[in-house]
């Protein structure tokens, strides 16, 4: 059994590491057309519609059944899994990948309690952990969340 990363799609890190990740996407939302984060655009091209756009995009938090399927799919490969999602602070992602992942012992969800950058450090940063136990890789995540060089990316949140 191995351990797998699955990320949401807002935690930004190099394409060598997603490309290894399992990503859930979250919608975006520009007036009455709804995208899928990473699916039906791209960076580039989110940045682009920002610029031409005359209101700000809205985003959707994944359900929890766009979690299951892949929690299904990880379970079905006999591996575990550690979830790394934004700030449960700025959106309900880490409570739908908590509610989806009640019914799998194999799947450990961890709130990254930062956003884009600051939480693709923490996800690099444990890349390592695959193909250990999810615990221990549980545990790393929780440690590296709580050390000097990872508060330093995380959001402030005045506590």
């Amino acid at each position: 059994m191995k351990t797998r990363i699955i990320i949401d799609s807002t935690i930004d890190m190099a394409k060598r590491y997603t490309d290894k990740a399992l990503v859930v996407p979250l919608s975006l939302h520009f007036g009455e057309e709804t995208l899928i984060d990473g699916v039906t655009i791209d960076r580039r091209r989110f940045y682009e519609r920002l610029i031409e756009s005359d209101q700000l995009p809205t985003t959707s938090q994944p359900s929890p059944a766009e979690f299951e399927k892949v929690f299904e799919e990880v379970t079905k490969a006999g591996d575990s899994a550690v979830v790394l999602t934004i700030s449960s602070k700025l959106s309900g992602t880490f409570q739908s990948a908590k509610i989806a992942a009640e019914e799998y012992d194999n799947i450990f969800i961890v709130d990254s309690c930062s956003a884009s950058i600051g939480s693709g450090i923490l996800a690099e940063n444990g890349g390592f952990c695959r193909g250990t136990s999810w615990n221990s890789s549980g545990n790393y995540y929780r440690r590296r969340r709580s050390c000097p060089y990872w508060k330093s990316a995380r959001l402030k949140t005045g506590k």
